[in-house]
């Protein structure tokens, strides 16, 4: 009986995600939800690697690639040895301590022999109506955003002062959509071994104009030369 109950609680739990992804607001945007929200069904994080559900580990988003929308079963913690086409759904301990990690649990998309294979997440909701850029973190190498299939340009303000194996961040403009509901899809970009993300977030903050960004560069090494003098 009270295994029974438990299940019925986790349908609800389940149902009440689908419905807020649904309706309006983004959920689960750090990956923590499904860990955080019913820690009492799924359990503790695992040891170890293996299979995970999907719906219970990472709510409100589906998991793809170019051959399948979405997948029920979603590997967690799994190596892929040789980095061969996949992704996974990693957590604490996750490839020898070599990949790091926010929080308890990101995403990482390994190498693809094929483009089709390459991960993707997407989820559908409003973006909030304040939202000038959003922002996410990535190791290795970013992945791609779009919205409504409208590829968007990405803005890295470390690009060549952060080490590709530390977490940084990634923005892309989304003035023209807030306050509308869209589908957003992140994609794993080609070429790199493997790409890790995590910690989606919306911002007010707006994503500086390219002549502006080139100014602030421009002026940064005049001032670095002049102390050289």
């Amino acid at each position: 009986m009270k295994s029974q109950k438990t299940k019925v609680i986790a349908l609800l739990l389940l149902v009440g995600a689908e419905l807020s992804a649904s309706s309006g607001e983004f959920i689960n945007l750090d990956f923590e939800r499904g860990y955080q929200s019913t820690p009492m069904i799924i359990g503790p994080l695992p040891d170890g690697s293996g299979i995970v559900n999907r719906e219970w580990w990472l709510p409100g988003w589906k998991f793809g690639d170019g051959l399948n929308e979405d997948t029920i079963r979603l590997a967690y913690n799994e190596t892929w040895s040789g980095a061969s086409d996949g992704g996974t759904l990693y957590g604490p301990g996750y490839y020898f301590g070599r990949v790091p990690l926010g929080g308890n649990l990101a995403i990482l998309g390994f190498r693809s022999s094929a483009p089709i294979r390459l991960i993707r997440i997407t989820q559908s909701g409003t973006i909030p109506s304040e939202a000038k850029s959003m922002w996410y973190d990535c190791v290795n190498g970013p992945w791609e955003v779009t919205i409504n299939g409208i590829k968007l340009d990405l803005y890295d303000p470390h690009r060549g002062t952060k080490p590709e194996m530390e977490f940084r961040e990634i923005g892309v403009d989304v003035s023209e959509w807030a306050g509308k509901e869209v589908e957003l899809r992140l994609t794993q970009a080609p070429g790199w071994t493997f790409n890790a993300v995590d910690n989606i977030r919306f911002s007010a903050q707006a994503i500086p104009e390219p002549g502006h960004a080139s100014l602030l560069l421009i002026g940064s090494a005049a001032l670095w030369i002049m102390s050289r003098l």
